[in-house]
């Protein structure tokens, strides 16, 4: 496994390493708030009670230790709200994103922005390839709402490291004040739905462009993801 950058988030003095990943285990030493380490995001998993936890490698040494993933965050976010091999860039906002819980890699990444009405991103990995369906079913939501759309309503873009990916374009609620945009991809045998709404009083706090270029970053490693995914 290569090491990447995290910073600690969400603790006011420090966060503890352990030994293994778990609270009861032994303290190998702090990192600092708003500090810097080196992560192995390959080795994210869930203790079954409590917390996700990531090796670290500790400051001055090559050993490594554990630390609960919800207080380190890289380009992509809290480090409990990702999946290995999954990268992007999470969105920025002028507030704090809530994360659905999970315990498992297959759950989904739900972040809502706290005090917003219904501005959220999120990622879902289903089983089985579903571009098609999703799109058929898509089709047939506008014709039975009868709405406005173009032609070409959804086109074929490439997302690194995966087999197929397809953008749609903004659908608009019916009362004109959400605007939600979709990116389906296939990898291997499962196909992952990444999606944004945001409402339109929300613009101030969270830019549309912001939404764009997260959906616009995704890309996969494309076995570790895998590895993750199907273990």
């Amino acid at each position: 496994m290569t090491p990447s950058p995290a910073t600690v988030v969400g603790v006011e003095e420090y966060v503890r390493i352990r030994l293994e990943a778990t609270t009861a285990s032994a303290e190998l030493g702090r990192l600092n708030a708003d500090s810097s380490t080196e992560v192995f995001a390959d080795s994210l998993n869930f203790d079954g009670s409590e917390y996700w936890w990531v090796a670290v490698q500790i400051p001055g040494s090559t050993t490594c230790g554990n630390v609960a993933a919800k207080f380190l965050s890289d380009q992509s976010g809290r480090m409990d709200q990702q999946i290995p091999g999954l990268y992007f860039l999470a969105p920025t906002a002028s507030g704090t994103w809530t994360y659905a819980d999970r315990i498992s890699l297959r759950d989904p990444i739900e972040g809502s922005l706290d005090g917003a009405f219904f501005t959220q991103y999120s990622l879902t990995v289903s089983d089985g390839l579903l571009i098609d369906q999703l799109l058929a079913d898509q089709l047939s939501d506008f014709q039975a709402g009868e709405y406005d759309y173009p032609a070409e309503w959804n086109s074929e873009v490439d997302v690194p490291g995966a087999d197929r990916a397809v953008r749609l374009i903004t659908v608009v609620s019916g009362s004109g004040d959400v605007a939600d945009n979709r990116l389906l991809i296939e990898v291997g045998d499962f196909t992952i739905e990444a999606r944004t709404s945001v409402y339109i009083e929300d613009l101030d706090l969270a830019p549309l462009e912001a939404f764009d270029l997260f959906l616009e970053s995704i890309e996969f490693d494309r076995a570790v993801f895998l590895q993750a995914i199907s273990s």
